[in-house]
């Protein structure tokens, strides 16, 4: 299978020409040039709030409205530090505790700040901040993960299919390992030599659904 999909992604490199490199440089070096100080924000115990909230707000994978809850969320204070330690410091082995407990911080974030006006949860856009967390704090495990729309899309245009997952954290989970398996393949080993390779499927991911309208 990986073998159709490295070839399916040089030939959309090789159609794209420098118009398609553009775009993804641009959404690579948006990881690169954030997610190492994210990660670095994450590492203290209690979590570097304030240095997560400036770098965070450069990030592309939170939206407008996404940014709007992000800081909702963060003016939770000690609650907010205290959930993404936990986010972070217990996550389980097994894939479907995984799962779960990603779950659970999705609630925990709508409570705390992700939510519509009227007060309806903003799950998906809890998701991504989990996801933007977990791959910043274990770029060997996880990508972001923008929305389901945009990585059916990504996985499309490559042959492949996301199975039908419920929960937002199986979804996480899934892709995720779905990257990280071929991240270990030649083609990216060669791609990424110098950065995160889940990092480069993100952008690739992102540079998918920008470059899609000029198709």
């Amino acid at each position: 299978m990986f073998d159709n999909l490295d070839a399916r992604l040089i030939r959309w490199l090789d159609t794209g020409g420098t118009s398609l490199e553009v775009v993804i440089a641009e959404e690579a070096h948006n990881r690169l040039d954030y997610y190492p100080a994210i990660q670095s924000a994450l590492q203290t115990r209690p979590v570097d709030l304030r240095g997560l909230a400036t770098r965070a707000s450069k990030c592309w994978v939170l939206d407008r409205w996404k940014q709007m809850r992000f800081t909702a969320f963060v003016q939770k204070g000690d609650f907010a530090r205290e959930v993404i330690a936990w986010l972070l410091d217990d996550l389980p082995e097994h894939p479907a505790d995984a799962a779960h407990h990603i779950d659970e911080f999705i609630e925990h974030a709508v409570s705390a700040g992700f939510h519509h006006p009227d007060g309806k949860p903003d799950r998906p856009g809890a998701l991504t901040l989990a996801s933007l967390l977990l791959t910043a704090a274990y770029p060997a495990q996880f990508v972001d993960y923008p929305s389901t729309k945009k990585w059916k899309q990504f996985l499309t245009r490559f042959g492949c299919e996301m199975p039908d997952l419920d929960s937002y954290g199986a979804r996480l989970v899934w892709v995720s390992d779905f990257a990280a398996t071929w991240a270990k393949q030649p083609l990216f080993r060669l791609l990424a030599t110098l950065h995160e390779p889940l990092w480069v499927i993100s952008g690739l991911c992102w540079a998918s659904d920008r470059y899609r309208s000029s198709d």
